[in-house]
């Protein structure tokens, strides 16, 4: 089932370590405004207001792909390469501090004593 407009919302704000009132607060509304759009769908004029508070496009927020950043030497990444920095991207702050510690982590275990 494909994810909608107020998951993926709750998603990000979760990523940030934002919970529902938070985001209300932080789109200047009432939380019974953003719990209302669980039923009724994000009205379309604000999808812009919540792509950018979370820094994305609003392609995104409508379930595509996140926009490229420009840089050409993606292009030249091998493929499982360019997965995970696409997975990286669609994180939170707070997932990305996490993975980057667990790989910190990950590498430091593996380096030869």
């Amino acid at each position: 089932m494909k994810e909608s407009v107020f998951e993926r919302m709750k998603r990000w704000g979760e990523g940030e370590g934002w919970n529902q009132t938070e985001i209300a607060s932080r789109l200047g509304l009432l939380p019974q405004n953003v719990s209302n759009w669980k039923k009724r769908g994000v009205p379309p004029e604000w999808h812009a207001p919540i792509a950018r508070l979370f820094g994305r496009s609003i392609d995104e927020l409508l379930g595509g792909e996140p926009e490229s950043s420009g840089n050409e030497f993606e292009h030249a990444l091998p493929e499982d390469e360019r997965q995970l920095l696409a997975a990286y991207r669609a994180l939170g702050k707070k997932e990305k501090k996490y993975l980057l510690a667990d790989a910190e982590k990950y590498l430091s275990d593996k380096k030869p004593t």
